[in-house]
């Protein structure tokens, strides 16, 4: 499984998408899965979160920067965090 580990970051770092938050949220860095929508978590202060640690500062309405290939490929807004079916 190990060997994967890093073309799976990869392929989620190309679909990644960096929410940009006011100042009191601002060391929170959610990571999204841009074809499902899904939140697999974020980071803040170089530590990871889960996604439910993460979705705690979510209020929807931020806006996100999409990243494919590591360059910013548009803008779009966040709704809040629901669970999942």
């Amino acid at each position: 499984m190990k060997q994967f580990q890093p073309a799976i970051f990869a392929a989620t770092f190309s679909l990644a998408v960096s929410a940009v938050f006011a100042a009191t949220n601002a060391s929170v860095h959610p990571i999204v899965d841009a074809q499902s929508g899904y939140l697999l978590g974020g980071s803040k202060n170089g530590k990871w979160l889960s996604a439910q640690e993460t979705s705690k500062v979510l209020k929807g309405g931020e806006e996100y920067s999409v990243y494919k290939n590591r360059t910013i490929a548009g803008k779009t807004n966040g709704s809040k965090p629901r669970t999942g079916e």
